[in-house]
């Protein structure tokens, strides 16, 4: 059983024993993840790129994160072709399932992550602590693209994911997400010969496959008795908890 902990503030991580690896900012115990975003492509200025946005009734946003798609499924496509895919360009291709409407930024820091979760899906970690701003991707990379990749990608579908978070609503939304991405005609396209998500468990806190597989959401008071491969806790106070003694 692998945990993840998620936090958006950072602290300062101590007693890390073997097969254990910090993210921390503020701090450089292990890698110093700040918010630093590279846009993937240049920004299209202009008086003709702005009238043809207004001609065509498209935002300049929706053009690029369109332009953005197109370029993240040939590089895909061309690494699953080659050696299979990476979790960076699966998030890069996957992305416009999640929000297609807007373009996807990408940070060193999302590369510092894969590594890290490819990890613990090579059994090299059996914990890991990510602690970033709030904002920069770490409930979508963790809780709901990576445990599609290990389904589709790595072939692992019979990998048992839990989520849980301070509230549940918090929690069922990357359920919600990660399904949606499951059954994206995308995802199917490429990887749907792995699974079939199973009619009888197909829900908003839980959906199964076939290969006995399942990502459960649950408040974190709630994970007692639960068990999975993988254990993703995604922010497990609030912020009033937080500075609170007793809970924590």
């Amino acid at each position: 059983m692998d945990f993840i902990s998620l936090q958006n503030v950072g602290h300062l991580c101590r007693h890390m024993d073997r097969g254990d690896a910090c993210f921390d900012h503020g701090i450089r115990k292990a890698i110093h993840l700040e918010a630093r975003f590279i846009a993937p492509f240049p920004i299209i200025g202009g008086l003709a790129s702005r009238a043809f946005s207004r001609s065509s009734g498209l935002s300049l946003q929706s053009i690029q994160a369109a332009r953005q798609k197109r370029e993240a499924q040939k590089s895909l496509d061309e690494e699953i072709a080659h050696s299979g895919a990476s979790l960076p360009s699966f998030i890069r291709a996957g992305w416009h399932i999640l929000e297609p409407a807007r373009p996807y930024k990408h940070g060193w820091h999302i590369d510092a992550i894969s590594d890290h979760l490819q990890a613990v899906t090579a059994n090299q970690l059996t914990r890991l602590i990510i602690n970033v701003p709030p904002g920069t991707m770490k409930s979508l990379a963790v809780g709901v693209f990576w445990p599609m990749w290990e389904w589709g990608p790595k072939g692992l579908p019979h990998l048992r994911t839990m989520a849980t978070s301070f509230k549940e609503s918090l929690a069922k939304r990357d359920n919600i997400k990660a399904r949606r991405l499951a059954q994206s005609e995308w995802f199917r396209n490429r990887w749907g010969q792995n699974f079939n998500l199973m009619g009888d468990q197909n829900e908003k806190l839980k959906f199964e496959n076939d290969k006995t597989g399942f990502r459960e959401a649950m408040a974190f008071g709630s994970i007692t008795g639960s068990r999975g491969d993988r254990v993703i806790v995604n922010d497990p106070l609030s912020v009033d908890q937080a500075k609170s003694e007793t809970m924590r």
